[in-house]
């Protein structure tokens, strides 16, 4: 046999071996992509396996806290999930966002979050110590709600018209009350288009406001029907205009502030879950499609409509776009409305 001849044999050797290894690693390799496919859709199917908590940004006995516990209501009646509610106020919303921001991203922790806390808060503070958009995932939008502007049932003010002139012509200020920036915003735009002069007064949450306007020590609020309806049936508080372009289902006796002279009032909350950046697309989703389920369920939305809303469902892509367009309307709110910055 010839050199060449050896040769040619070493080198079908080297081609046939080459081909084997080609082919094994060939195999290895969709083997570690199936196996990548398979354990997503896994992981999936098998969340959540401990407990979810659900932090509120305002207190007890807020709109959010009512949405937050009917949500963790419908996930244990649909899903058989473990959820516990956990309020966080303060600072506008801001304290457990933040602290959100900071979880571990499994899941497990998320935020019902509100235009305040994930679009208002940006036009309204300097400094803010996460980022609504880089630092959470969106989950699934909620609701949307209009407030309801109130008086003490003793106030000499039946309705809008005779706040505005009774305002007008009183020597000092006149007080308001805010716990969420909604009602901040809806009680600056009014002092603006009234062209009275209104001190608004924050606290944590807006059951507290309510509870110093029941005692007196407010002159007006902004609030949420939930909280108010009760108390107007009991002769606490008087209901006397609402911040949406259309009356209310659960107020239909109140008209819109547009409708009494304030064109181009429009302001309502609007209600979200987000959790932390990072967090598997594969477990938003499945958190999007339980959560889907709950929106949908009677009694999710009947607690939406005492509280003067209408419930929402969408995509994490469409509440991104939501609260986009939100950001950018605030900026605009709060401008208009001569909020300085805290």
């Amino acid at each position: 046999m010839s050199d060449s001849g050896g040769a040619g044999i070493l080198r079908m050797n080297a081609t046939a071996r080459s081909a084997r290894m080609w082919a094994k690693s060939t195999t290895w390799l969709a083997g570690i992509f199936l196996f990548g496919a398979m354990v997503a859709p896994a992981q999936a199917q098998s969340f959540p396996e401990k407990q979810i908590r659900i932090v509120v940004p305002f207190g007890p006995a807020s709109s959010t806290d009512k949405i937050a516990r009917a949500l963790a209501d419908g996930l244990q009646e649909t899903a058989k999930a473990k959820v516990l509610v956990d309020n966080k106020p303060g600072a506008n919303g801001s304290i457990a966002a933040q602290a959100v921001a900071q979880a571990q991203p499994d899941g497990y922790t998320l935020i019902l979050a509100t235009n305040s806390t994930h679009a208002a808060n940006l036009s309204l503070f300097r400094k803010l110590n996460y980022d609504p958009l880089k630092d959470f995932e969106p989950v699934t939008p909620l609701a949307t709600a209009g407030l309801v502007l109130a008086v003490p049932y003793g106030s000499e003010a039946k309705s809008l018209g005779e706040l505005t002139k009774w305002a007008k012509g009183r020597s000092g200020k006149v007080n308001s009350g805010s716990g969420s920036a909604t009602s901040r915003a809806s009680a600056r735009l009014y002092a603006v288009m009234a062209g009275i002069d209104a001190e608004d007064i924050q606290y944590k949450s807006l059951p507290d406001a309510v509870l110093e306007l029941m005692g007196g020590r407010l002159d007006f609020v902004f609030a949420d029907p939930g909280q108010l309806v009760p108390l107007a049936e009991g002769r606490k508080v008087r209901l006397l205009a609402v911040t949406t372009t259309r009356r209310l289902p659960v107020v239909p006796e109140v008209e819109t502030m547009q409708a009494l002279g304030f064109s181009g009032f429009d302001l309502s909350a609007w209600f979200a879950v987000f959790a932390p950046a990072g967090t598997p697309r594969e477990t938003v989703d499945q958190l999007n499609r339980m959560m889907s389920v709950v929106i949908q369920t009677p009694r999710f939305k009947e607690t939406i409509r005492q509280l003067g809303g209408y419930e929402q469902t969408g995509s994490p892509q469409q509440l991104r776009v939501q609260q986009e367009a939100e950001i950018a309307k605030w900026a605009g709110v709060v401008k208009t409305a001569r909020i300085e910055p805290q």
